[in-house]
């Protein structure tokens, strides 16, 4: 499994309010309801994973190697 890190963890953003918080877990949840089976290919791993978010180029934490990986492919 990885997780997308992208520029909304920068500290420059205000706290989200539990309301934002919430829409944004809904807005997440139907993302990946969508697609479920949607996979991603990083530098890392010889085969695909699955991820409902990132797209190519965005940096992820690969939990194999725990270690940075960069998407190169993604498979709807």
């Amino acid at each position: 499994m990885v997780r997308l890190v992208n520029q909304s963890l920068i500290a420059t953003h205000a706290e989200l309010s539990a309301q934002d918080a919430e829409r944004a877990r809904r807005r997440i949840a139907r993302r990946a309801a969508r697609n479920p089976l949607r996979r991603v290919h990083l530098t890392c791993e010889p085969g695909a994973v699955r991820d409902p978010l990132a797209r190519v180029g965005d940096r992820v934490w690969c939990e194999n190697h725990a270690d940075w990986a960069t998407v190169v492919d993604v498979v709807e």
